[in-house]
């Protein structure tokens, strides 16, 4: 399978990928005051990681959005907004950076849209639909600003200590339990059944689970994936619960203290994981088949929002 090459070369790709940097981390440096960091599909996943490495390197108040959602914010509470695509090309790139804000846009792309300050990176460019490496690069060099020095022995401890076989027996609906500590592998793991039709995944905040949400599962025939940043008292109790409710769960666990560090690492096991089930459900993650007309009415949508 093509999705399965393109993990066997993750590691290579953020190696390079990450290498000559210096002018993204500069940037970052600067940005002070409140930010919005914007982003669609995958690149939403890189804009909430971005999110949480600003909240803790730059001590700012950081909030995500979607493209469409600038126009209903108040931006004047904000100082500077980062949208984030692989492309840069698509229009919800485009209208969100004709904003009088200050604006940034990291992105592969090699020319300004308006007058952004433009954070442009190289890296392979492997066609799929599911893009596992246009994720995962630009969160190693958001993690590499953060971590400093530390960055290239911290990515091959996580590479040698990911589990690549971890299995879900899955059926339509897959039951997430998370919390702001995991937002970013949560909202991977969302898009990703959503867009690759592998099932309807069902988000559970974890405190919110003991106000009736367990309802949809009293027939004990579901799954769930839960995501555990660091084990506290209310994870040991939903566990027991999920022994006894769930028809199969597993856990992706975090291997550091630091907060920032396990979010990637446990979105990069996440998509070991969606791997693995797709290919059980024999869904090609690179091809998969989707809504043609749909798209083509979406997609390339142009207009007010």
């Amino acid at each position: 399978m093509f999705m399965e090459f393109i993990l066997a070369h993750l590691y290579e790709d953020i190696l390079m990928a990450t290498n000559h940097i210096e002018n993204i981390q500069k940037e970052l440096s600067k940005i002070k005051g409140n930010v919005i960091t914007c982003g669609s599909g995958g690149s939403r996943v890189v804009a909430e990681f971005l999110n949480l490495v600003l909240s803790k390197k730059n001590h700012a108040i950081v909030q995500t959005v979607e493209p469409r959602d600038l126009n209903y914010l108040n931006l004047g509470l904000f100082q500077n907004l980062i949208v984030v695509s692989h492309s840069g090309s698509n229009y919800g790139v485009k209208s969100s950076l004709n904003k009088n804000i200050h604006r940034y846009l990291l992105s592969t792309r090699k020319t300004k849209v308006y007058r952004e300050i433009l954070l442009h990176y190289d890296m392979e460019n492997r066609h799929s639909f599911i893009s596992l490496n246009a994720t995962l690069v630009p969160m190693a060099i958001l993690l590499k600003y953060y971590v400093g020095d530390s960055f290239l022995g911290l990515i091959e401890e996580m590479f040698l200590h990911i589990e690549k076989n971890m299995w879900l027996e899955t059926d339509h609906i897959v039951n997430i339990f998370s919390g702001i500590d995991t937002h970013t592998v949560e909202t991977f793991l969302e898009s990703t059944f959503v867009e690759a039709g592998m099932g309807i995944p069902l988000i559970h905040h974890k405190y919110d689970y003991c106000h009736g949400r367990s309802t949809c599962n009293k027939k004990h025939e579901h799954a769930a994936i839960y995501l555990e940043n660091k084990e506290r008292d209310l994870d040991k109790t939903i566990k027991q619960v999920l022994e006894n409710s769930m028809k199969d769960y597993i856990v992706i666990k975090g291997f550091s203290e630091d907060e920032v560090v396990n979010q990637f690492y446990m979105t990069l096991q996440a998509m070991y994981l969606c791997v693995n089930i797709a290919k059980g459900k024999k869904i090609d993650l690179a091809n998969v088949s989707y809504d043609k007309e749909v798209v083509k009415t979406l997609y390339y949508f142009k207009g007010s929002m």
